[in-house]
């Protein structure tokens, strides 16, 4: 994967890539890990995570339905790009050294045989290749809100708020019977939801990421997204998808949108199952909210919050985020809902600008540029 020739995606990438492995090792050390109930099923996850955007073309789910490309005849508009991915990344398992792996790169391998999988059992190669699979497809973002909702459930079942389920005996393990909810048959397959839950999370993670990586992934998601548009634009494909519009997106209020509808309640739901993020991440997730909300209010003209104020008050508020989150109404998405544009059900909850606010200013710019040392404590 590392060495076929990389895109040319600004987001999509090899870099994104390993970010998301990283995240997602992350998460595992801080104790993710002990939802695991064997090496085996950390091993499927990590990989999923290097995989899971393997072949990206630049250009999202939307554009292949609505382009009509040959990636979403041959997976029938439904999750298409993770359909593609997961094909690519379980073919390449089993590639030898010449073969190519589907999209026109060779394995690139000296050694011939490239199955990581080859002194596997069959009964673990079908658990592997299992987890791989429904790894990368559940990182489809329309299935975002039903994927919160159902984990929430999860974790919210027999345990009292503010818990943690772990066993009393050994604060490294989590109680069997507690893990248990966890796991859903899926394709005739055990799957550990709170594994998927994790990848999912870490391909989400970019706004709680220390500056300036936050506000570098965000000009190259948006950077991707616009490029995106004006192909929409070239080829009259109107209207624009979402987010695609660079005459009409305003940066602020689309990360804003962004961290408080989808990350933040990711998070404080991950807070409930790795008390660590409590400590390590939900802080530098508010930071950087209150980063983009200064930033917004320079945009319109509003007194910015001081800083020292902010650092005082940072712990307070991260303890009313999650209590916020835990007592506040549900996000329920049910099948009728996904059924429409999910993609225009993203918009509508996360990123589209107020009514009121759409004129406002907007030829103004934010003086000043994020401070490279902010958060470097976090790094």
């Amino acid at each position: 994967i590392e060495s076929a020739p990389p895109p040319a995606n600004p987001y999509h990438n090899s870099t994104h890539a390993a970010d998301a492995l990283q995240t997602l090792f992350s998460l595992l050390c801080l104790g993710g890990s002990s939802y695991a109930s064997s090496p085996l099923e950390l091993f499927g996850i990590l990989c999923a995570a290097v995989c899971h955007d393997m072949g990206h073309p630049g250009r999202n789910n939307s554009f292949q339905v609505r382009s009509k490309s040959d990636l979403s005849v041959i997976y029938n508009d439904v999750s298409v790009l993770e359909n593609m991915h997961a094909a690519r990344a379980t073919r390449l398992l089993s590639l030898a050294g010449d073969e190519d792996d589907g999209g026109g790169n060779s394995a690139g391998s000296e050694t011939g045989d490239l199955d990581i999988l080859a002194r596997m059992q069959p009964t673990q190669k079908d658990a592997f290749r299992s987890l791989f699979r429904r790894a990368i497809l559940n990182t489809d973002m329309t299935l975002h809100f039903a994927q919160v909702a159902q984990m929430k459930a999860r974790v919210s079942s027999g345990i009292g708020r503010g818990s943690h389920p772990l066993d009393d005996d050994d604060d490294d393990l989590v109680d069997g019977r507690y893990l248990e909810k966890f796991y859903q048959t899926m394709d005739g397959r055990s799957i550990n939801m709170a594994l998927l839950f994790f990848l999912h999370a870490a391909d989400v993670s970019n706004p709680a990421k220390a500056g300036p990586l936050f506000t570098e992934w965000c000009e190259r998601s948006l950077r991707e997204l616009f490029e995106q548009g004006d192909e929409e634009r070239r080829r009259y494909l109107l209207p624009l998808s979402p987010m695609c519009d660079r005459d009409n997106i305003n940066k602020n209020d689309s990360q804003i949108g962004y961290i408080k509808f989808i990350v933040r309640p990711t998070f404080v739901l991950l807070s409930d199952m790795i008390p660590n993020v409590v400590t390590e991440i939900l802080p530098v997730l508010e930071r950087n909210l209150r980063y983009w909300e200064n930033r917004k209010k320079v945009e319109l003209g509003l007194p910015v919050d001081e800083e020292e104020e902010e650092a005082e008050e940072q712990e307070t508020d991260v303890e009313e985020v999650v209590e916020a989150e835990k007592v506040g109404p549900n996000i329920v998405v049910d099948d009728a809902t996904l059924s429409g544009d999910e993609s225009l059900l993203m918009e509508e909850h996360v990123l589209k600008k107020p009514k009121e606010k759409s004129r406002t200013e907007e030829t103004r710019k934010p003086k000043g540029d994020y401070d490279r040392n902010n958060n470097n404590n976090n790094n």
